[in-house]
């Protein structure tokens, strides 16, 4: 009868390791998500600013190249599983171009600028931008970005503003 009770304990010694063993693994994924988003606006603002200093140097447009940059980016986050929607406002000193795929309406220096449309504006500075219900004061450097971007992860949402 002993034996039997003894192999009873180190079942259940076991089981009870296994599920704290499970219940750690799972609750150190999903502190990990966050910084997946986080990772990816890293990556974001530093292939921006080569694709920009690639335009630059080449004298190409830097306007039709920051678009293919930002479709191809966007891409590549869908294909990571997170939803990476991007506002972005682009100067030469002359012209300001926004593009708006936050996936909602927003408001630039007081004009509406509906999902997935761009406008061009004349330089100023700042530009502020309405999304999300805030006003974000952007300032515009020549010949650089600033981006407001929507990451969703499942039910995370984190805007990042650069």
């Amino acid at each position: 009868m002993k034996k039997e009770k003894r192999g009873q304990l180190y079942i259940l010694t076991a089981v009870l390791l296994c599920a704290a063993v499970f219940g750690i693994v799972a609750i150190m994924t999903h502190a990990q998500k966050p910084s997946d988003t986080k990772e990816l606006f890293e990556n974001y603002k530093y292939e921006a600013a080569q694709s920009l200093n690639y335009a630059l140097y080449n004298s190409q447009d830097i306007f039709s190249t920051f678009d293919d940059f930002n479709t191809e980016f966007e891409s590549y986050a869908q294909a990571k599983g997170v939803s990476f929607n991007v506002f972005y406002a682009l100067s030469d000193g002359i012209t300001i171009r926004a593009y708006n795929n936050l996936g909602e309406d927003i408001t630039i220096n007081s004009y509406s600028l509906p999902q997935s449309q761009t406008i061009n504006l004349s330089h100023t500075s700042p530009v502020i931008v309405n999304a999300f219900g805030y006003d974000y004061n952007l300032t515009m450097p020549v010949n650089d970005y600033r981006a407001i971007i929507k990451s969703e992860r499942g039910e995370d949402i984190t805007i990042f503003v650069k």
